[in-house]
């Protein structure tokens, strides 16, 4: 094969494992693949490596005639020797992404650099921890669209480490503020008013999650507006939380507080008074009249 003329693709396939500390690279064990296409002997992708690496490299010429793809080659990465941070969590509000952490590791140099890709570059950030609350961060995110990278580094027992996780764009974690609820009696029914703080998603991202009792019978209703007919007989006890529509992410803030409206009374309750109160004046009236006639 002529190089001058022609040219070598590699495809360089990355799978993350299972089993990692196994060391299974095999298909079963597979969970999560990449593949590329490169023109060179270097390839850069951004990849997590807290489960370890599997990676298979493939030579596929082109413009070579009849040359067929040639082996894999397979190279297995391990896992980190040791997991510096667990239990990620995210909360993201008002353009600022807060994250927080668990650690069984004293690592007192950790750091933690992030970054997101575009289409033409790769923004890479870096954060000192000595600073902040220990297992917690806060970052003022204008980029909330984009899938993020998190990398911590630090030593431990006198070696490097760094554990790279991958995670959804922070309009995946978002908290909404809590809503209060009104309840208002139009004609004979009942009207549900919520009254949140809109962030910065248009009006269509936002669902109301009613959850409300009558009589004790609890229902749950998703809507934008909602109102049931009223029942003079029942007491309607209601709560409402916000929810971020799939169209824009996934979040939800807290339930609001309690509202209620009306009282419990039993149906039955004129029929048995007029029951008991009708033959009452009755006998009244007949003593009376008695006594009138015997004078």
């Amino acid at each position: 094969m002529n190089t001058g003329t022609n040219r070598l693709y590699f495809i360089v396939i990355i799978n993350m494992k299972i089993r990692c500390h196994q060391q299974d690279c095999s298909e079963k064990a597979i969970t999560i693949s990449y593949t590329t296409r490169v023109k060179n002997t270097t390839c850069k992708l951004n990849i997590p490596n807290v489960n370890g690496l599997c990676i298979s490299v493939k030579v596929n010429p082109e413009e070579c005639g009849n040359k067929k793809q040639s082996p894999p080659l397979e190279i297995s990465i391990p896992p980190p020797p040791v997991r510096l941070v667990k239990n990620m969590s995210f909360e993201y509000y008002h353009d600022r992404l807060k994250c927080t952490w668990d650690s069984d590791v004293d690592v007192p140099d950790l750091g933690l650099y992030y970054w997101y890709v575009t289409v033409f570059l790769t923004i890479v950030l870096y954060i000192s921890l000595s600073f902040m609350k220990i297992g917690e961060c806060v970052i003022n995110d204008t980029f909330h669209n984009k899938e993020m990278f998190y990398l911590f580094n630090g030593t431990y027992k006198g070696q490097p480490v760094n554990n790279t996780f991958r995670q959804n764009s922070s309009t995946y974690f978002v908290k909404l503020e809590k809503p209060k609820l009104t309840i208002q009696r139009i004609g004979q029914s009942l009207c549900f008013h919520t009254n949140f703080t809109v962030s910065e998603f248009g009006a269509h991202c936002y669902e109301k999650n009613y959850i409300y009792s009558k009589c004790d019978e609890v229902n749950h209703i998703l809507d934008s507006v909602y109102k049931v007919d009223y029942d003079s007989s029942c007491k309607y006890r209601a709560r409402v939380q916000i929810i971020l529509s799939s169209r824009c992410g996934a979040g939800k803030s807290d339930l609001s507080d309690e509202v209620e409206y009306g009282e419990n009374r039993d149906s039955n309750l004129p029929a048995l008074l007029a029951g008991i109160i009708i033959p009452l004046m009755l006998s009244c009236f007949l003593i009376v009249s008695l006594v009138l006639l015997r004078r």
